[in-house]
């Protein structure tokens, strides 16, 4: 069929699906479909261009075809730069054979099966928006009129390609040129004339799940507290349905049974094109009812339960999985295969994290465990972590299994090891599954780095005089910054983003071998800038540093070098790592510009899941050895310190829309962005756009001035919604963002992990 290179701009219908490679993927969608099984239409679900109940094709007379067209501001332009319009084609297989090449005579006029040929669509004419073009066909080969037919629909940017003449007629066979068109989208449909055994209507409904975890207000839920198990949970279900049929679906019962961990649990529902009226819920299962669903239309449930879930059950069944079932009751249904599906919402922690523990000799410090990587003079490690409760954990050493351990109630376990020197890759896995096969598929610990992963890089050196675990920076807050592997790269460039130009901090470490003849100190620039004393002898040593602000020009350049300089009176040694520092984060008014007080910041730890995509969860304090959440002072200012890991920041206050950051990694950036927040609006929205894994839809909305528009997330991926002022920060499934419309004109918008996904929301009196 033919080829479109960007149909985004300018499509049929609202939706569009992409296939990067439509023979064998991968697609868009979860199927392959370029030869669909008999009879079986619409596998993506994007094709929308057109109602089939209202066709009424007969044979060898004309008819008038309901097209609706998508027009982005994009194309607008792009349209007033060709000087031309688009173009509508569509065909029809008349006789059945398989092609759509055929013509017939109807009296003495030729009838080709290419019904509409290059319908002129005047986009920029018609402008932004989803528009219902009301298309005349010429005369329509179909003398089987009792039998289904299949239809293409082809929306370009240049005419149809027309190999073919009967009689006066120029025509094609559906299929496009050698080269793309620019822009457009292809559509085929299987039409059922009224009446014709196989028509009717056929509702498709799929279940999906997913599982995250916070610490924000979400949905008006606040965190569970530091005594419950788990942290704050949200847990997904998305319930995608579709009428594939050819006539209307008429009082269809959709049925949805809660899974048992979230029965009495109330949930949050996101259904913007359902009435709230269509809802019924009961202890096991939500009803929804559908008075009326039109061929081609479809739609998006989305569920979700808020809060502390795993505060209200067992510690064994925490982090259990559960599996939920939706059906549908459609009498007359053609398809009933399809009305009914399943989905598991695994447990958030699919395999345990691990990590090295620090127990400071200092009480004011707070004991930590390092993930990721480290490094350390010391052979004998406590090995730290979390995973389900009551779980017995294998603990492995590269690829072999080095002992196990039981995880107490709430998920926490210990075990001790002694290492011999050199760079250990160290993991856990759950007793009962194939440790040494899961162990055996991750990267060897010489590159294996990233601290979103549940393996620990820990690298033993019993020479050094001191252990790298143990060094911290504390700044005149108290914020305690540690640096576990300082003077090791483990084959990466190391630039520390996390101090600050006039700060002073209150440096430790523990030196392996006290001695009486031993001396510290810290340098900058090969200037001392601190001298290192262990006043009480048990072998910290400690000293106060203070960074000159010539540390932030020096940064800039990344040219400032950060030392620990040991001497055991004899030799000395320098360990040290270039660093740049950088100011606190701090939290505004997205409105006014002006900082915000009384702001919870919450720093959000990423870990790898089973399925290779990153959950993000609160960062432990015994992890971060820092308070978290945080509050913003009188400035609004916060800061977070780390020199390894993927973050993400959680920033919520009273009276504004909630924000979560994008993925930081905190080896290259600070955890200290900039966040504006925006107003709460507690109005009703006027629209409403869903953001889809195909895009927005709508994606253009016209209001008025003062309207309320509003982007529900209807996909269980995160995305974000920026533009015209607007920045939604990272939207979890189910969550919602409202923008104003204060002036006249036209706003665009465009999803932040998805660049192409585009829209506009046009503003004008009367509209809405």
């Amino acid at each position: 069929g033919p080829r479109h290179a960007h149909p985004r701009p300018f499509h049929l219908g609202q939706r569009v699906s992409l296939e990067a490679e439509a023979d064998i993927g991968p697609d868009q969608d979860p199927f392959n479909n370029i030869v669909p099984a008999a009879n079986d239409p619409d596998n993506d679900r994007g094709d929308d261009g057109t109602n089939l109940a209202l066709w009424n094709l007969a044979n060898c007379q004309p008819a008038v075809l309901p097209v609706q067209v998508f027009i982005s501001p994009q194309a607008v332009a792009y349209f007033t730069q060709l000087g031309t319009p688009g173009y509508l084609n569509v065909w029809v297989d008349g006789n059945r054979n398989g092609t759509w090449q055929d013509a017939v005579q109807c009296g003495a006029q030729p009838a080709p099966e290419h019904i509409v040929i290059d319908y002129a669509v005047n986009v920029v004419g018609l402008g932004a928006g989803l528009h219902t073009l009301n298309v005349p066909s010429g005369r329509v080969p179909l003398a089987a009129a009792n039998q289904p037919a299949w239809v293409r629909i082809t929306l370009s940017e240049i005419p149809s390609n027309k190999t073919l003449v009967a009689g006066a007629i120029q025509y094609g066979d559906g299929r496009g040129y050698a080269q793309p068109f620019k822009t457009g989208e292809t559509e085929d449909f299987l039409y059922f004339p009224a009446g014709v055994a196989g028509g009717g209507a056929d509702f498709d409904v799929r279940l999906s799940a997913k599982a995250r975890r916070g610490v924000a207000d979400i949905a008006g839920v606040q965190a569970a507290g530091a005594d419950k198990l788990g942290n704050f949970d949200i847990q997904i279900f998305k319930i995608d349905y579709a009428n594939r049929g050819s006539a209307t679906a008429q009082n269809a019962l959709l049925e949805f049974q809660i899974p048992e961990k979230f029965r009495g649990q109330t949930p949050q529902l996101q259904a913007s094109t359902l009435p709230s009226d269509a809802f019924t819920l009961n202890f096991e299962e939500i009803k929804v009812t559908f008075r009326s669903l039109a061929p081609g239309d479809q739609g998006t449930i989305v569920l979700g339960w808020y809060g502390c879930i795993t505060c209200t059950v067992t510690a064994s069944s925490v982090e259990q999985s559960v599996t939920a079932s939706v059906t549908v009751t459609l009498p007359g249904d053609v398809d009933p295969s399809n009305n009914q599906s399943s989905a598991t919402l695994e447990g958030l922690l699919s395999s345990p994290i691990i990590g090295a523990f620090m127990d400071y000799t200092d009480d004011a410090l707070m004991d930590r465990i390092f993930t990721g990587r480290a490094a350390s003079c010391r052979a004998t490690q406590t090995l730290r972590g979390k995973a389900e409760p009551n779980r017995i954990i294998a603990i492995l050493i590269g690829n072999v299994v080095v002992g196990t351990t039981t995880s107490d109630a709430n998920g926490f376990f210990s075990h001790t090891v002694n290492l011999s020197t050199g760079l250990h890759r160290i993991g856990a896995r759950y007793a009962n599954t194939q440790v040494t096969n899961a162990a055996m598929a991750t990267p060897e610990a010489t590159t294996y780095y990233d601290a979103s992963s549940p393996y620990l890089a820990l690298l033993v050196d019993n020479t050094l005089p001191f252990d790298p675990m143990s060094v911290t920076f504390t700044d005149s807050q108290g914020r305690t910054l540690a640096v576990p592997v300082l003077g090791y790269s483990f084959g990466a460039s190391q630039t520390g983003s996390f101090f600050r130009a006039g700060e002073t901090y209150k440096v430790g470490v523990d030196l392996c071998d006290p001695n009486p003849n031993a001396r510290s100190s810290v340098t900058f620039g090969d200037v001392v800038i601190s001298s290192l004393l262990d006043a009480d002898g048990d072998g910290r040593f400690y000293g106060w540093a203070t960074f000159p602000v010539s540390v932030q020009a020096a940064a800039a350049a990344a040219t400032g070098d950060l030392a620990l300089i040991v001497s055991d009176g004899a030799t000395e040694s320098r360990y040290g790592f270039s660093i740049a520092t950088g100011a606190a984060g701090i939290v505004t008014d997205r409105a006014t510009g002006q900082p915000l007080a009384g702001a919870t910041v919450a720093a959000l730890t990423g870990t790898a899941a089973g399925d290779g995509s990153t959950t993000f969860g609160a960062w432990d304090a015994s992890l971060a050895g820092q308070t978290n959440p945080q509050q913003t002072g009188a400035d609004g200012g916060y800061l977070f310190t780390a020199d390894v890991g993927t973050f993400q920041l959680d920033v919520s206050r009273s009276g504004y829309q909630a924000y979560r950051t994008g993925e930081i990694d905190a080896a290259n950036e600070a955890l200290a962005r900039t966040v504006a927040l925006s107003p709460a609006i507690a109005e009703a929205a006027t629209q409403t756009i869903a953001i889809t894994e195909q895009g927005f839809v709508p994606p253009t909305v016209a209001v008025a001035p003062g309207g309320v528009v509003a982007f529900v997330n209807a996909d269980l991926a995160e995305h974000a919604v920026r533009g015209s002022g607007w920045d939604s920060g990272m939207l979890a499934p189910g969550a919602t963002y409202k923008v104003r419309a204060a002036t006249v004109g036209s706003f665009s918008y465009a999803d932040a992990t998805d660049a192409l996904n585009k829209g506009v929301v046009i503003v004008a009196e009367g509209a809405g």
